[in-house]
């Protein structure tokens, strides 16, 4: 039995006395998985009107926000207990794989993180990192993605790819990484040709695309922004907005202009084949366990769709002719995937510590910028930390969490194994079918541990 059941079991047998002597659990329709995700559609609206009202109003809450706070928390629980005696129910009766429990696993998982958000702001201790992993994103961080010997590696390499100097090692990098930044002037038509390319890559393997229309929104002197519009259904919720305030390289800007594409294609996706099935999944908290897979999601695909090898012929079309050698972007890309996707372990870990009081901000910042190569000004920060707490896992252990995940179905669907080229592709084709009925992160970790 997964470990997740087994705690729905221990959690339903509990709830089931309560249910006997009460008698709430006998009205079908009252428990009905429609109700109950009518009623987790109300709940969610509530906790974001809540959440919205706090952010303006700052630290200090209202009474009357303190009284919502109560409202919300105790209509939050009874519906968990509710939807986790229905889920048991659907488990026995329909399997693990029905409609019915897909519905119900990903309601309670929004639910529990509602709750244990609001748990602090009732003034309760606030939870370490650990726990905020487990209760708001049904995961945990697997202590071999930490691993501070790789980091470690990984700076050893970057000390030898870097020119040689007296220079801290984080001075060494800024210095070289400013080498290869677009001129201010240049980032509208640098962006506007990613972004036409790359929907069009993107457009080869996932059709509903074609239904959807982007279009840039604006420009100011801080921020290019594009909206996608998914004809079929008219809405219009998917916005891709670059801080253009920031130095931008011209191999950064690849990985932001595919991560925020890749937000497009998991919109048009849902829209077509997640919200007409399970309409609550609109009503999806921010910040929550669905926008670490869709954030973990969209750094995986730009390791998919642009491989080093791809990625380096892309790159040379985006200099200007003769500014830099083959040699050199290859380098660059090096110095970039060290950078990046490489030290992500190191941003969660220092984050880790920071949350759990083992660090002071100014420590934090320290480590932040000598060991994960990140200034107070550029993101991941500190202040990200501050205001989001383990959310920042949602980017790189996100990522890891999804491929290895696709990697077991992968591996379950072609086990006479393919080369490296075609298990992308395959990986590939998997997230696009992933994107379209994603299951919770604790139902992924199951999976994964089963394939152990």
């Amino acid at each position: 039995m997964f470990p997740r059941i087994r705690n729905v079991v221990s959690r339903a047998a509990a709830y089931g006395l309560a249910a006997v002597g009460g008698g709430i659990y006998t009205d079908y329709k009252y428990n009905s998985v429609e109700t109950i995700a009518s009623e987790f559609v109300s709940a969610s609206l509530a906790f974001k009107h809540l959440q919205r009202e706090k952010k303006k109003d700052g630290p200090e809450c209202t009474s009357g926000e303190r009284d919502l706070d109560q409202v919300v928390y105790q209509a939050a629980e009874n519906l968990s207990t509710r939807a986790t005696w229905t889920l048991l129910k659907y488990v026995v009766f329909a399997g693990h794989d029905s409609d019915e429990v897909y519905r119900l696993e990903w309601i309670i998982a929004q639910l529990q993180s509602i709750n244990a958000i609001l748990v602090p702001q009732k003034g309760a201790q606030a939870f370490e990192f650990e726990r905020q992993c487990d209760l708001y994103y049904g995961s945990q961080v697997s202590p071999e993605y930490l691993d501070e010997d790789r980091t470690t590696q990984l700076l050893q390499e970057l000390d030898e790819l870097l020119p040689r100097s007296a220079s801290p090692l984080h001075e060494r990098y800024r210095a070289y990484r400013n080498r290869f930044v677009i001129p201010k002037k240049q980032y509208q038509p640098v962006f506007r040709k990613l972004v036409d390319d790359m929907i069009h890559e993107m457009k080869q393997h996932v059709p509903e695309l074609h239904s959807a229309h982007l279009t840039q929104k604006y420009v100011d002197d801080s921020s290019l922004c594009f909206e996608a519009t998914c004809q079929a259904t008219s809405r219009k919720e998917s916005e891709m907005l670059v801080n253009i305030a920031r130095s931008i390289t011209y191999d950064k800007a690849q990985q932001l202009a595919v991560h925020e594409l890749t937000h497009h294609l998991q919109f048009v996706l849902m829209e077509h084949h997640l919200y007409p099935r399970f309409p609550e999944m609109r009503a999806s908290i921010d910040a929550g366990p669905l926008d670490m897979l869709l954030e973990g999601g969209a750094e995986l695909v730009v390791d998919l769709l642009l491989p080093p090898a791809e990625r380096l012929k892309d790159l040379e079309t985006r200099v200007p002719r003769g500014r830099f050698s083959t040699g050199a972007l290859r380098d660059a890309l090096k110095v970039e995937r060290i950078t990046w996707s490489g030290l992500w372990p190191c941003s969660i870990r220092i984050a880790r510590d920071f949350i759990n009081g083992e660090l002071s901000k100014q420590e934090a910042m320290k480590a932040m910028q000598e060991q994960a190569l990140k200034s107070n000004d550029s993101w991941p920060n500190v202040a990200f930390f501050e205001e989001y707490g383990a959310y920042v896992q949602s980017y790189g252990w996100g990522k890891e969490l999804i491929l290895e995940y696709l990697q077991v179905l992968q591996s379950q669907k072609h086990p006479e194994g393919n080369s490296l080229e075609d298990k992308r592709k395959q990986i590939l084709e998997e997230y696009i079918e992933f994107m379209k009925r994603p299951p919770t992160p604790s139902r992924m970790q199951d999976v994964i541990n089963q394939a152990r």
